[in-house]
């Protein structure tokens, strides 16, 4: 008799440890889930700490900030505690830093949380930066110039805001020259018809001088008259948006939030517009195929 209540007796002891162990490591995890503890130095203190080594710092502390990023991202109680201390590090250490200037222009939107206007504000204050920093020393950043187009277009909704930085891209970049066309989407989508036009006719003068052969501008000419412009132009914003992101947790939070995109899951409807502009009537009225005059200088003549 007594051998049983002793076997009961060390069960009972054995269920019993096995709970309370259960609710310690609950509690542990949970602790270790919501405390991350970490000391960081002030700006002034680590130019010091740097000893002349200033950009060699940052990078210690930019691969800090990514893998702290990270970890957040993959938490379910996310709150990036120390976001704000990394970028003040980050900025004060190495201000033509151009990894972080692109990094910090996704990270403070596309991070798991609610995105508030604060968010993209701090964002595109990152971006501005940026630019404006880079551009002392003579550089410029397509990919960085085109977030900050993105984030006014797409999350600010400043549709007239977004053209300048649309306009620095396609005027810095021969590449980049589409990005009038973009721009000229979003300016139908403020309602503003006129710098619509004008961006579709600069793209044109640009592209002229571009081709090769007389047929690609025609076919640039059809295109531009098209309804379905506007269309296109939709479909590859969002390609390019998704494309500038590597990091595959940060594509999928970029993706959801652009088919969430009122702006992006419509087409716009907009009257043809284009053709009521004289110079494009002055263009559309050539036939390349039948005169001497070089194409370029028909549209230089008719712009």
């Amino acid at each position: 008799m007594k051998t049983y209540k002793l076997i009961f007796f060390i069960v009972f002891l054995l269920v019993g440890y096995g709970i309370t162990k259960s609710k310690l490591d609950e509690r542990v995890k949970h602790r270790e889930d919501q405390s991350d503890f970490r000391l960081l130095p002030s700006p002034e203190t680590a130019k010091i700490l740097a000893f002349g080594f200033k950009p060699a710092l940052a990078d210690f502390f930019w691969i800090q900030g990514i893998n702290y990023f990270g970890y957040e991202l993959g938490n379910k109680n996310r709150k990036y505690t120390y976001i704000d201390d990394y970028c003040d590090l980050l900025l004060n250490l190495d201000p033509y830093f151009k990894v972080f200037y692109e990094w910090a222009g996704t990270a403070f939107i596309y991070n798991g949380l609610p995105v508030t206007p604060k968010a993209v504000e701090e964002s595109i204050h990152f971006v501005d930066k940026g630019i404006q920093n880079l551009a002392k020393i003579n550089r410029y950043l397509p990919s960085l110039i085109t977030k900050g187009a993105f984030n006014f277009a797409l999350e600010r909704k400043d549709f007239i805001g977004s053209i300048p930085y649309f306009q620095l891209l396609a005027r810095s970049f021969p590449d980049q020259i589409q990005y009038f066309l973009v721009a000229s989407t979003y300016a139908l989508y403020a309602n503003r018809p006129e710098i619509s036009n004008e961006l579709k006719l600069e793209y044109f003068g640009n592209l002229a001088f571009q081709v090769q052969h007389r047929q690609e501008l025609l076919k640039a000419l059809q295109m531009l008259a098209s309804t379905k412009l506007h269309e296109k132009t939709s479909e590859f914003v969002r390609a390019m948006r998704l494309q500038m992101e590597t990091e595959e947790d940060v594509r999928k939070i970029v993706e959801q939030r652009l088919q969430d995109s009122p702006i992006l899951k419509g087409v716009l409807l907009a009257p043809d517009t284009l053709t009521n502009d004289i110079r494009l009537k002055n263009i559309l009225s050539i036939n390349f195929d039948r005169t001497w005059l070089p194409p370029e200088m028909h549209v230089l003549f008719s712009l």
